[in-house]
């Protein structure tokens, strides 16, 4: 089921069909058929959108289970400044969030130890257990 009403469908075929440049379909009154190209184009890309349809299907359900607390570490200025903005779509979405004050070496010890999940530094990250990427804000 496409969810989508038969004008959009009609559409979404135009669209394609001017995209191709070929018609996909031949159309006679009560009967629409699929021309050669048409099936084709199935042949070609059926298999990858049913890969696609389960990447999705399988990332929205890793995102419907995302729950409990983010625990987040950094210099409190920065975090006041710069993440607060970001912390509401974080709560409309179910997730808790606890900030830690810390600079430095604390933000490594404590994501290193487990007790945060998030470590955000000015300081270059130099433990190999750790894996530091550049930001700019």
């Amino acid at each position: 089921m496409l969810n989508l009403t038969q004008p959009a469908v009609s559409q979404h075929i135009i669209g394609l069909e001017v995209a191709i440049g070929r018609r996909l379909f031949e159309r006679q009154p009560q009967v629409v058929k699929p021309t050669v190209v048409a099936d084709d184009l199935a042949a070609d890309i059926g298999n990858k959108l049913d890969d696609a349809e389960s990447a999705l299907a399988s990332a929205r359900a890793r995102s419907m289970d995302v729950a409990g607390t983010l625990q987040i570490i950094g210099h409190s200025d920065f975090m006041a400044e710069k993440l607060a903005g970001e912390l509401p779509q974080l709560l409309e979405s179910g997730i808790r969030v606890h900030l830690h004050a810390g600079d430095g070496p604390m933000v490594s010890q404590m994501v290193i130890e487990g007790h945060c999940d998030l470590g955000i530094t000015a300081h270059p990250v130099t433990d190999t257990r750790l894996k530091g990427g550049g930001c700019h804000i």
